[in-house]
């Protein structure tokens, strides 16, 4: 089967898609506009990727349109006390799934083909207190959907995978840290600690209903996998196997931000082809080929309307 992926090269290290904070602009305010920023332009560059695979990839059975490691954040210097910061987390958790799923409910299958949407990621960040205190565990999640599945309420279904480990560069100014936290400096006056590793696990609200699992089958005997930055290098090859429908993954994808390919790794023996797209910089993204859980050869990839890079591949 033929399948055509469309990688948004977008730099979101520090996260310059957005604009300043305007005086007076509440939190929740000012997160609320640039989610609708960036759903506007999702909407956009979709729609020529599209445009690309109607003319000239029409035997292509879906298109995967995939955002880097965090695309939806704010600055975390926008933030000016922990209650903003959690205002902010609350505001991301319950907006960006309306976006992700009114963005595929306006591309729907009859009219457009079939379209997967890997959305990237947000990292946010909740409270938790402990017997040792207080701290904040950290979901950085990325939201996926396809316009051709259904949750109960006839919307988009949309899945949730979420990083395991916590890098020192996630959340701006790493202060310092020890075997199981690290401490962030996010604005003057605001420092956290964070622990390192996240509890968080994978969840699908489909017309089957929600279960904490990764419904990783957009297109029918082509299965997916997601690998959120850090998770590529330190989490095993079957250490989250039960968090998917489908273990046998046959594309994987790299959200990431200043994550590289390795290509001395021993990747899935079912791979066929890998796909990154970086947020570090000024953007990376990159599309290889993996035989015997190797990485082989660089594909090639086609530029269109300036910043997405476009494949079209065979997976057998």
């Amino acid at each position: 089967m033929y399948v055509s992926v469309a990688l948004l090269q977008q730099a979101t290290f520090n996260s310059e898609f957005s604009l300043p904070r305007s005086p007076g602009q509440s939190i929740i305010e000012y997160v609320e506009r640039e989610l609708e920023r960036r759903t506007q332009y999702m909407a956009e560059k979709i729609k020529s990727a599209l445009a690309v695979v109607h003319q000239d990839n029409a035997n292509s059975e879906c298109l995967f349109f995939v955002l880097p490691e965090f695309f939806w954040n704010v600055p975390w210097s926008a933030v000016a006390s922990r209650e903003e910061l959690l205002a902010l987390s609350d505001t991301c958790f319950e907006r960006i799934s309306e976006c992700v799923s009114h963005l595929l409910d306006s591309f729907p299958v009859s009219t457009h083909g079939h379209l997967a949407v890997l959305a990237g990621t947000c990292a946010t960040l909740a409270e938790v207190e402990s017997t040792t205190g207080t701290h904040f565990e950290v979901i950085n999640y990325l939201l996926a959907g396809s316009n051709a599945s259904q949750n109960a309420l006839g919307k988009s279904s949309l899945v949730m995978w979420p990083k395991r480990y916590v890098s020192g560069i996630d959340f701006g100014n790493n202060k310092k840290g020890d075997s199981n936290y690290w401490f962030f400096e996010l604005a003057e006056g605001v420092t956290i600690k964070v622990k390192n590793k996240s509890s968080s696990l994978a969840e699908s609200n489909t017309a089957a209903g929600y279960r904490t699992i990764f419904k990783n089958d957009f297109v029918e005997r082509c299965p997916i996998s997601i690998d959120l930055c850090l998770d590529y290098a330190v989490v095993g090859n079957q250490e989250r196997e039960n968090e998917y429908t489908d273990w046998n993954s046959k594309l994987d994808f790299i959200i990431a931000c200043g994550m590289e390919f390795d290509r001395e790794k021993q990747h899935l023996e079912s791979l066929q082809f890998a796909f990154r797209n970086d947020g570090m910089g000024a953007g990376m993204c990159e599309a290889v080929t993996v035989v015997n859980g190797r990485i082989t050869n660089k594909l090639p990839t086609v530029r269109v309307d300036n910043n997405i890079h476009m494949v079209h591949i065979n997976v057998a």
